[in-house]
Parts: C-alpha cells; structure tokens; sequence
C-alpha cells in the first residue's frame, strides 16, 4: 500500500469520529419546518412529510448494507470469537434491515400527516434504543480489525526504514545517530498504537450482541406521536458515554498517522542528504 494512500485513509479514520448513528436531524427539522409554514396546504405539508420520512429510511437502508458487506469482506478462522460475533452482527443487521425495509414500505400507505409523524416517531425510538447502540458496537468491530491490518504495515515499513538507515550509516552516506531521535519516536509511537488497540479489541471481543426484534406492525397503527427532537434515553445516554474502545482507537489510529508524517520527514531527508532532490 503507498504511503500516500495509507496517510490519507488514516485521516480519514481518525477524523471520521467513528459515529455510526443515521441521523434524522433534517428530517426534523423538515417536519418542523413543514408545520409552521402557513403557505403549505395540509396535503402539501403530508406529501413533503411523508418524502422526508422515506429518504431517512433509505439513508439507513444504505447504512445497513455497508455494514453487511463490511462484515462480509472480514474473514475470521472458525471458532474463534472474531467468528462468533460477526456471525451475531450479521444477523443483527439482517434484523435493523427488516425494520427499515417493513417501515419503507408501510410509508406510502399512510394517510395523513398524523399517521407520518407517528412512523418517525417509532423509527427514531427504533433507532435511538436499538440500531445505534447495536450499530456502535458492529463499526467498532469491524474497525478494530482494519486497524490491526493498518498497524502491521506501519510496523513493517517501520522495520524496513530502520533497517535502511543503518546500512545508510555504515556506508557512511548519512551521520550516525541524525535520525535516532525521529526512530525513537516511531517506535513509542507504534508500541502504543499496538496496546491501544489491544486494549480496545479485549473490550471490543467481549462485548455480547443483541439481535434486534422490533417489527413494524405496531408503528403503522400509532397516531399520536409529535416530531421534536428526542430525549437520548437512559440506556442509550449510557451506551453514548461509554466510548472507551473508539477513543482508544481514534489514539492508536492517529499514533500511526504520526508515524507516517515521521516516515515522510526521514524520506525527504535522506533524499536531500544523498542529493537525490
């Protein structure tokens, strides 16, 4: 993998936040927006609703499928926990896309505004006490493992780098010891990232799923919800603060993006050092 290709997914890990969440914010305040506007006829704020609704519901349709095939591409030896919780994981994402599919497919039936902010108002209760925290748990997974991969090519372009220098300086070309400060930091900077990761895959691999069982039928028949924005519920406000393995991921991710801008730095170095720029 080049190094520029692997800076730039780093970045992209590290700065992603890692939140898996669909979230339903416009579509809020779509809803609010809708009815507060005098100028919209009733069956006009209905329609806009009920459009809004359905791209929400898609967003997570597609959210779902990427976990699906993120999963998919991740292959695990058989019998090993890796194995077991993908296996629980897929089938909690064939779970999130029934409830997503059956509410897709319930919304062009509905029939009044009413009867379209009671299906938001279940799917963001779905959502909120079911999808996310389950959804949290399957992204932390599948990263845990892409940062494995990640940090193994960093330790191997480490080694070869350190291996070069040091034939560099017994040929005499580059001085003893101009880039020991810079290898140093390297190597605490990998060290770390590798106990960081350990650390958040003990916790991540001991995490039990829960496959998820909501249906829809009873979403269609409730009528009486309203679209404000919702109130994180106890055990969802307990799932969001307990982010230990994504912060310790965020860490080790970004120790390994360091040691790559070091990399670059003894690169372009050497190369000004040997007259090769």
């Amino acid at each position: 993998m080049k190094r520029t290709t692997i800076l730039i997914l780093l970045a992209i890990l590290v700065g992603i936040g890692m939140n898996p969440r669909v979230s339903f914010a416009q579509e809020d305040e779509l809803f609010i927006a809708i009815n507060q506007d005098e100028s919209l006829t009733e069956t006009e704020r209905f329609e806009m609703a009920k459009d809004g609704l359905g791209k929400a519901l898609v967003l997570a349709l597609e959210k779902v499928a990427q976990l699906t095939s993120d999963l998919d591409n991740r292959q695990f030896d058989e019998g090993t926990r890796g194995a077991e919780l993908k296996a629980l994981y897929l089938l909690d994402l064939v779970g999130y896309n029934t409830f997503y599919s059956e509410a897709l497919a319930t919304t062009p039936t509905l029939e009044n505004l009413e009867a379209v902010q009671a299906l938001a108002q279940k799917v963001k209760d779905y959502r909120d006490t079911t999808y996310t925290p389950g959804v949290e748990n399957i992204v932390e997974f599948v990263l845990v493992f892409y940062s494995e991969d990640i940090l193994k090519t960093a330790t191997e372009r480490f080694e070869k780098i350190s291996a070069d220098i040091e034939k560099l300086e017994t040929l005499g070309l580059i001085d003893a010891g101009v880039f020991t400060e810079q290898i140093n930091s390297i190597n605490t900077l990998l060290t770390d990232a590798g106990d960081l990761r350990l650390q958040a895959s003990e916790i991540i691999l001991a995490v039990q799923p829960q496959e998820a069982t909501t249906t829809v039928e009873t979403i269609a028949s409730s009528t009486e919800a309203e679209i404000d924005t919702l109130p994180l519920t106890a055990e969802t406000a307990e799932v969001v603060e307990e982010v230990a393995p994504r912060m310790l991921l965020q860490t080790s991710l970004g120790n390994v993006k360091s040691a790559y801008e070091l990399f670059l730095e003894i690169s372009n170095s050497v190369k000004i050092t040997l007259g090769l720029e």
